[in-house]
């Protein structure tokens, strides 16, 4: 069941540390993204229109409507540069 969560700014990170996630996992490209957790709480499933990917909500660190999606490497996360055009609409499947 899928529904809009309505429109959010999106940024990229990495880890070249090897940090864990807020809530304990090890990040995972394609997977985990950060989110404030009065937005979207830990553990949500989400996926942005246009895109097949299912990423889970594992980190925190940023604040408000921004989903902060992470990469393997820091050049990938640099990389991230959202359509400025676009406010990627974000979708929760819990």
């Amino acid at each position: 069941n899928e529904r809009s969560l309505g429109t959010f700014k999106t940024t990229g990170y990495s880890n070249p540390n090897g940090t864990r996630c807020a809530d304990g996992s090890v990040p995972k490209a394609a997977h985990t993204v950060a989110s404030d957790w009065g937005v979207l709480p830990r553990g949500s499933k989400i996926r942005f229109a246009g895109s097949d990917t299912i990423y889970t909500v594992e980190d925190n660190g940023v604040r408000g409507q921004i989903v902060d999606v992470y990469y393997a490497t820091t050049a990938e996360a640099w990389a991230h540069v959202p359509d400025s055009r676009v406010s990627p609409r974000c979708f929760n499947f819990n």
